[in-house]
């Protein structure tokens, strides 16, 4: 009876310790390269230090705003960006600008002197359960 006991114990005692490990691990590999998970909220988010080449987009249709306020958006390298949306053309991500307000279905346009660059990337996971990476663009001086 003892030794049945003892056995129990044994049993429950290596549960608990393991439970405890495992749950130690996890929070340590989760704080690990969580730098950016501060980033507007999102852990997707990875901005560039300088911002990346200029990129040959006239404009953008914006087809989901996110909760920190970021917005997806289809873009397109034609000079009409009203109506020649096609599918295939990249989606990018902008994110929240002060004094921007997005909006789906809002239409962007480079305004002349300007040039559309990269600044990061933007990883997430569509209902399908597919992961995404998008690059993350802004519009800046020439």
């Amino acid at each position: 009876m003892r030794k049945g006991l003892i056995f129990f114990l044994g049993m429950i005692v290596g549960a608990l310790l393991t439970i405890g490990i495992l749950y130690f691990i996890s929070n340590r590999t989760s704080s690990v390269g969580s730098g950016s998970t501060a980033l507007y909220g999102d852990p997707g988010i990875s901005l560039f230090d300088e911002p990346g080449d200029a990129m040959s987009l006239k404009g953008f249709r914006l087809f989901q705003v996110l909760p920190n306020g970021a917005a997806l958006a289809q873009s397109t390298n034609k000079a009409n960006v009203q109506y020649y949306f096609e599918y295939g053309d990249p989606i990018v991500l902008f994110l929240p600008a002060e004094g921007t307000t997005y909006y789906d279905d809002l239409i962007l346009k480079v305004p002349s002197g300007k040039v559309v660059r990269q600044i990061g990337t933007y990883r997430y996971e569509t209902k399908n359960e597919f992961v995404k990476t998008v690059p993350i663009v802004q519009i800046l001086d020439k």
